[in-house]
């Protein structure tokens, strides 16, 4: 776990000045309550005036009760923790288990228990510039966004997607997980950054369109700038689904009076 967090930050060291570092999801691998004296330590690379966001399971005690919860932290420079989103879409049988107590299988995460889902959408600010952090498999989801938001941010880790006996990954699931996500900045007409555990991190536009990218295993760190968004808001940005669903109804009842038209002729 360490020699993870190390990696990061050694990483985190070589680029440029940046008023924001991010890590990917299990950027720390470990409940940040477990060890708090390690984000002052975290804190030491963060440039003042700067801030580091990772992703790290967080947990709390209630009613007897431990509840862990897969979460994107915000720290600032002094290692406080500033701000948290939890994420909300878990994966079934990989975070938690389905209908539990009518299924008795044993967790199959590394904590020994289920994560908990988060509960709302959280946009995270810096100066005037606002934006939505969704966690791997949030972002497959279209309209998991808040109005206010400028860019998004996709952390993830696709590193458990079947590999061969050298580690190395055969599946297609990586490569499909980032087009779906591409597709949430087309869709909301707003840039992303993705952060992910060996790959594929990527500056994307609001077109979809690639900026800078680091390839599946390539190691390393992508200095850059946020794309400004588009200029107005797209129309599934503005009413969702609706225009779908409407044209759909349109279509049901259309086809319904043509076969009504049509059995009244054949009588």
């Amino acid at each position: 776990m360490l020699d993870n967090l190390l990696k990061h930050q050694n990483l985190s060291k070589k680029g440029a000045k940046a008023d924001l570092i991010i890590w990917p999801e299990s950027g720390v691998s470990f409940p940040i309550e477990k060890d708090l004296d390690i984000f002052p330590k975290i804190a030491e690379f963060i440039p003042d005036g700067s801030f580091l966001i990772t992703g790290a399971p967080r947990y709390q005690k209630q009613n007897e009760q431990v509840k862990f919860w897969n979460s994107t932290i915000m720290l600032n420079h002094y290692g406080e923790v500033i701000n948290y989103y939890d994420k909300i879409n878990l994966v079934p049988f990989g975070e938690f288990i389905p209908f539990r107590y009518l299924i008795p299988f044993g967790s199959l995460v590394n904590l020994g228990v289920d994560f908990t889902a988060g509960q709302n959408l959280k946009n995270f600010q810096i100066a005037n510039d606002n934006f939505t952090p969704l966690i791997c498999y949030d972002a497959i989801f279209p309209g998991r966004v808040n109005n206010s938001a400028n860019w998004l941010l996709n952390t993830t880790n696709d590193i458990w997607f079947y590999r061969d006996v050298n580690g190395k990954n055969i599946s297609s699931g990586p490569y499909q997980h980032f087009d779906i996500v591409r597709a949430r900045t087309i869709e909301e007409g707003l840039p992303m950054l993705r952060v992910a555990n060996a790959g594929i991190s990527a500056i994307i536009d609001p077109y979809g369109r690639i900026i800078k990218k680091l390839s599946l295993y390539e190691e390393g760190f992508i200095d850059g700038k946020v794309p400004s968004p588009i200029e107005s808001k797209t129309i599934f940005a503005k009413y969702g689904n609706l225009p779908i669903i409407i044209l759909v109804i349109a279509i049901i009842l259309a086809q319904t009076l043509i076969l009504a038209r049509v059995n009244k002729y054949k009588k």
